[in-house]
């Protein structure tokens, strides 16, 4: 039984993380080109406009879709229930916006920002309409389904907003393309699913009890996100926050696509080992050992070949992005790992009231650390505070875990040490000496990478050998290589 729930989480995982690498990979491609069709000021607009419509939904969110997935046997009801109160929830979205936006202008300074906003309130009316099947293919453990409606959505936003952008060279290119962006995935989202959801309040009460516990972690989620994105706008320059958006959103490009969608991925396979915790803290360490050996080199990594990597894919008009980018890169690296520990592993333990005090502790540390050090340091100093917050809620997620699960915080400390230890000898010596031997350029772009994915791989071999070879990921990893090679042989033989 908990064999097959290992290999469910497994797949679950490998389908949220192909799915958003596969996204990322088209938005890459989206950025790298409209980097140089349109202005740091021109993103930074779209970024005030971001803010403002996840704070409206961070007030608003109901957690429809993680209760039906938490639920063991959901009836035609409360799947109905669900959708109804999506609709909602995104109607209410959308007249908040209309109300905020002179608000939020007046805080950025920013009067276009009216305007924006008014068009994008018809973003969430939309998405509120989507099939609540492809919710119900996730609780199936179906990642397949919910893998091609965010892929087709995104190919089909990716053409289109490109020929909006080529068209009109302004904004407004990216305005009307998330809106479609919308509209594609609700069509999708019918097409893919035969579920066809109709309106439903059977369960209206229970989802807004659920609501009771989900608001105040949602809420805390928000500005502990956005918190620079936040402070910076609020310096009343777009060009500027279109810089540190560009750094925060390019040290997430990693991070953030293992993070998230272990974290979508992993929950149902998590709902069901609740009844079981030592087989559920199991599960949680290896995800979180194979997450940071992942994240932490390929965030360090970025951060010391960013001399090289801004210039190359996104021009000269983005070099101030280049002295964030380290500290964004720490930060983006440690968040993703407290967001593991602390959100929906804690929801599955039933611990949503642990989830929601350590959000609003990190934010009663945060706000008033950046804060100050925008007023001190300006952005840099923003970059810095959030970095540093990141470091230290660390240990605090990690003991707040341990006492949700039977999961020592020694132990959850062992499986972060390697993989941290190994980064931070990656980076001196790509940043600090391979950028003191080379000249700039493609060439010490490539060679950094070579260089530090091998010193990173030789030390956390070295680490797992003098533990004495532990089982664990690097264990499986070197079976999985053996197996492969053991194939080649084989097959070069015959």
């Amino acid at each position: 039984m908990t064999d097959g729930i290992y290999k469910h989480l497994a797949r679950g995982a490998a389908w949220s993380i192909g799915m958003k690498w596969t996204m990322r990979l088209i938005g890459m491609v989206n950025i790298v080109i409209l980097a140089r069709l349109l202005t740091p000021a021109d993103f930074g607009i779209v970024a005030m406009a971001m803010v403002a419509i996840a704070f409206v939904q961070s007030f608003t969110e109901l957690g429809p879709d993680q209760l039906l997935i938490r639920d063991t046997d959901p009836d035609t009801d409360h799947i109905n229930s669900a959708w109804t109160i999506k609709i909602l929830q995104g109607a209410l979205v959308a007249l908040l916006l209309l109300a905020v936006a002179p608000f939020a202008a007046a805080y950025f300074g920013d009067p276009r920002l009216v305007g924006v906003l008014y068009v994008l309130a018809l973003a969430p009316l939309i998405d509120g309409t989507s099939n609540i099947g492809i919710t119900l293919a996730r609780k199936q453990l179906n990642f397949q389904l919910d893998f091609w409606a965010e892929v087709v959505t995104r190919i089909i936003t990716f053409i289109v907003t490109l020929a909006l952008v080529l068209w009109l060279r302004s904004y407004w290119a990216l305005i009307i393309g998330h809106v479609l962006n919308s509209v594609a995935y609700v069509l999708v989202s019918f097409l893919l699913h035969p579920w066809r959801p109709r309106i439903c309040f059977a369960y209206f009460r229970r989802y807004l009890a659920f609501a009771g516990y989900i608001l105040p972690i949602r809420i805390a989620k928000f500005f502990n996100g956005r918190m620079g994105t936040i402070i910076v706008g609020g310096m009343g320059n777009a060009g500027l926050l279109g810089i540190y958006k560009m750094a925060a959103d390019l040290a997430e490009m990693v991070t953030g696509q293992i993070a998230t969608p272990l974290s979508r991925g992993l929950f149902p396979g998590y709902a069901r080992l609740s009844n079981d915790p030592p087989a559920l803290a199991t599960a949680f360490r290896n995800v979180l050992a194979a997450s940071a050996m992942v994240m932490f080199p390929i965030a360090t990594g970025l951060a010391a070949v960013a001399q090289d990597f801004v210039p190359l894919l996104l021009g000269d008009q983005w070099l101030a992005t280049i002295p964030l980018m380290s500290w964004l890169c720490l930060y983006a690296m440690f968040s993703a790992i407290n967001r593991l520990m602390t959100t929906h592993i804690l929801i599955v333990a039933g611990k949503e009231r642990h989830s929601a005090l350590v959000a609003w502790f990190r934010l009663a540390i945060l706000f008033p650390a950046a804060y100050l050090a925008s007023r001190e340091y300006g952005v840099i100093g923003v970059a810095i505070a959030c970095a540093g917050v990141s470091v230290f809620m660390l240990p605090v997620s990690g003991w707040v875990l341990s006492r949700a699960i039977p999961l020592g915080f020694g132990g959850v400390l062992a499986v972060l040490a390697r993989p941290a230890i190994a980064s931070m000898a990656m980076y001196w010596c790509v940043a600090h000496w391979l950028v003191a031997v080379l000249e700039p350029g493609l060439f010490r772009l490539v060679a950094g990478v070579v260089l530090g994915v091998g010193i990173y791989a030789v030390i956390i071999l070295l680490g797992w050998v003098s533990a004495g070879r532990p089982s664990g990921v690097e264990s499986l990893l070197l079976a999985a290589t053996r197996k492969y090679a053991r194939l080649g042989s084989g097959q070069s033989g015959s």
